[in-house]
């Protein structure tokens, strides 16, 4: 479709900055906005280059956050108040707090942008447009790293769905479902490997991630292509942030040390991840780490991975070496612990000296510490 002169020079200047620094490229935008521009326009005109606040869309989307934060302050004081309860005190306190009367209020208490702000495939309207810049605005200003997430996510589902839901020409609608599969399936990629600057720990490849299975699920996409890059996708999500089974341990596949300089660049989640592998975390397994490698062979995989992570190091982003020397300390820490309170079976006995060493030479050989 043809653009409105105002709408192209909106989207180049304000809409195509503002998506590229929450992780996507130029051709990924560009299909979503021009897939359904007639729709889009209806945010506008706008006749300059500022970002366009609509004052009751702005007036909702604080209000929200108001409410989650304030949700969010009740847990964690909740949490502080059961933090040193017995079982007999914490059952007391549960059927003090859950009367039906207080069931209720709950409901009337909780105010969730999942609810309110649009961004379900059925549910979206044309003159919804408008919300765009609004979201664009609060992701930039934003500091609770929790919220910020939940608007990123927001964000990045809601264009999409609204683009697919509006789009201009029905008649290329399963075309545009793969582009749009594929284009999302690369944001997933190129998070994965390089998160974007200052969201580093926002985990966004997982909201892309999560919205292609949603796409195939929706539009029932059954392309044998499409159905094996989500494999591959969910094959390297797991192997980077493997999950907890209900026993506690992790799933986990082993691989090559050197992926895990992969994670680490997402931040704590990450970090925690690579502790995992290589022995460190709080729950030592008899005779492997969580990640799989027995403890005999961490000091070998850990030096392949130190010697990865040195040739790389010089070319990181500041944020990324601090995540990189912090997860280092863990490392040194989590072993000096566990080695205490370990009843020094032989293949710990062997791995934790020459661990501590490498580690400790690796420190010492940067003049950044975390």
């Amino acid at each position: 479709a043809k653009l409105n002169k105002w709408f192209e020079l909106f989207l180049i200047k304000r809409i195509m900055p503002a998506f590229l620094k929450i992780g996507f490229n130029e051709p990924c935008v560009s299909l979503l906005f021009k897939m359904a521009a007639p729709s889009w326009e209806a945010m506008g005109p706008l006749l300059d280059e500022k970002l366009r606040i609509f004052p009751h869309i702005d007036k909702e989307l604080k209000k929200i956050r108001a409410g989650f934060i304030l949700q969010k302050e009740k847990e964690t004081q909740y949490k502080e108040s059961i933090r040193y309860l017995n079982s007999q005190q914490l059952f007391r306190q549960f059927n003090q707090n859950h009367d039906k009367t207080s069931l209720l209020n709950i409901l009337d208490e909780i105010v969730t942008s999942w609810t309110v702000l649009p961004r379900a495939y059925g549910l979206l309207e044309k003159k919804q447009a408008k919300f765009l810049p609004c979201y664009l605005k609060h992701i930039n200003s934003e500091q609770n790293p929790i919220f910020l997430r939940i608007l990123l996510k927001i964000i990045i589902e809601f264009s999409a769905n609204y683009s697919l839901r509006h789009i201009h020409n029905d008649d290329f609608r399963q075309n545009m479902c793969e582009a749009l599969f594929y284009g999302y399936a690369a944001m997933f990629w190129h998070n994965l490997r390089k998160p974007a600057d200052g969201y580093e720990e926002m985990l966004l490849f997982d909201i892309f991630y999560q919205w292609t299975i949603k796409l195939i699920k929706q539009e029932s996409l059954t392309n044998t292509d499409i159905q094996n890059t989500l494999e591959d996708m969910n094959k390297f999500r797991d192997l980077f942030f493997p999950l907890v089974n209900t026993f506690g341990f992790t799933k986990y596949c082993v691989i090559d040390s050197g992926w895990f300089l992969v994670p680490i660049r997402h931040g704590e989640t990450g970090i925690a991840a690579a502790l995992n592998h290589f022995g460190s975390g709080k729950l030592l397994i008899r005779n492997t780490t969580r990640g799989g490698v027995s403890y005999i062979e961490v000091p070998k995989s850990l030096w392949l991975f130190l010697r990865k992570m040195k040739t790389i190091l010089p070319y990181e982003k500041p944020k990324t070496k601090k995540f990189f020397l912090t997860f280092m300390l863990k490392l040194k820490n989590g072993y000096q612990k566990n080695f205490k309170n370990t009843n020094k079976s032989r293949p710990l006995r062997f791995a934790c000296p020459r661990v501590l060493q490498m580690v400790n030479d690796f420190s010492r050989s940067f003049p950044e510490r975390p």
